[in-house]
Parts: C-alpha cells; structure tokens; sequence
C-alpha cells in the first residue's frame, strides 16, 4: 500500500512537469494574436462599416483525453490572462476528429474555409494534417513529441515560417527509476 501510494505520488509529480510545457504553449499563442493585431486593424480600418470580427482560433483535436481537455482550459486560461475576450475579441472552435485519421484533413479543410485566422493543434496527427492542408495559416503545435519528424522543420529553429509550438517531451528517465521501483522484477517494457 505504501509503495503503490509513493508511486502514485511520483507519477502524478512527473505529470505536472508537463504543465509548463501547456503554459508555453498558451503563451505562444497570446503572443501570435497580439502581433497580429496591427494586421486586424488595418483590415478592420479598410473594411465596409460594420464590427470587427473576433479573431478566429481553431483548436484541432484527435481524441478527446483529460490532457487534452487540460490544454483547453490552459488556452482559455491564457487568453483571458492576456485581455481577450471570447466572443468579443477571440472565437475558439474546437474541432475533434474522434480517433478518426481520415477525418483531419476535413478538419483542417473546414477551419481554413471557415476563415480562421490560427489553427493550434494538440497532437502529432492534427499537426500534420495542418502543416499538409494550412500553409497559408500559422500554425501553434503542442503535444508532439517531435515536431521535426512530424514535418514542422529541419530543427527547433529551422521551422517552417508559419509554425511554432512546443514538443513535449516526457521524462523517460524518471519514468523508467519510478518503473523499476514500483515493479523491481521489472525486465522489459513495451
């Protein structure tokens, strides 16, 4: 009992560490909508009388888990933390594929007809769908493991010009000292 209450003490730390990668993300994406607002503005100045629209920010899902779930909250958290208003100042559309890989790319496709000014994705399938179907639309990445091989660039700083994000990287060597403290018979992992 007091092994298992350890190891689940320790895995939830290691889970933690992955929230400020969430935050990074958030950021990013504040980031991304406040240098675009000279953009909006001059748009809104040109265009025929009537309100500006909400700048539109698609959130691209490929199943619905709690960490995906947190992440919406992170962004909402973080736009507000960053003045914006939904509705007033942000649309946030969330697009969810259900496990279904055929149904990104109609994902991606429907953000993009539907006028969106970002796209955020939180997984290594919905990023590459949005890298082949959004080169016209930046493009803020989070929960990949490695955005290079998944197509976002040649490196961490040699990236496509439209696309950002943070990979998320998970702590294998903790995991591995956990694994083998939690199960010491512990011989092969899958």
């Amino acid at each position: 009992p007091v092994r298992d209450m350890l190891c689940r003490v320790r895995a939830t730390a290691i889970a933690k560490r992955l929230v400020p990668g969430l935050m990074a993300i958030v950021l990013a994406a504040a980031v991304l909508l406040l240098l675009d607002r000279p953009r909006r503005s001059a748009e809104s100045e040109t265009a025929a009388a009537g309100a500006a629209r909400p700048f539109r920010i698609d959130l691209l899902e490929y199943v619905t888990v709690l960490d995906v779930e947190d992440a919406e909250v992170g962004i909402r958290a973080g736009l507000d933390k960053a003045g914006l208003v939904e509705g007033r100042d942000v649309e946030l559309r969330i697009r969810n594929a259900q496990g279904d890989m055929p149904t990104l790319s109609t994902l991606v496709d429907a953000a993009i007809s539907d006028g969106t000014d970002l796209v955020m994705t939180l997984s290594t399938p919905t990023l590459q769908a949005a890298l082949r179907r959004a080169a016209d639309v930046p493009v803020v990445f989070t929960f990949v493991a490695d955005a290079v091989a998944a197509g976002a660039g040649k490196s961490a700083h040699d990236h496509l010009p439209n696309v950002t994000g943070v990979t998320t990287v998970s702590p294998y060597v903790e995991l591995v000292s956990l694994a083998r403290e939690c199960l010491p018979g512990l011989r092969r992992i899958g």
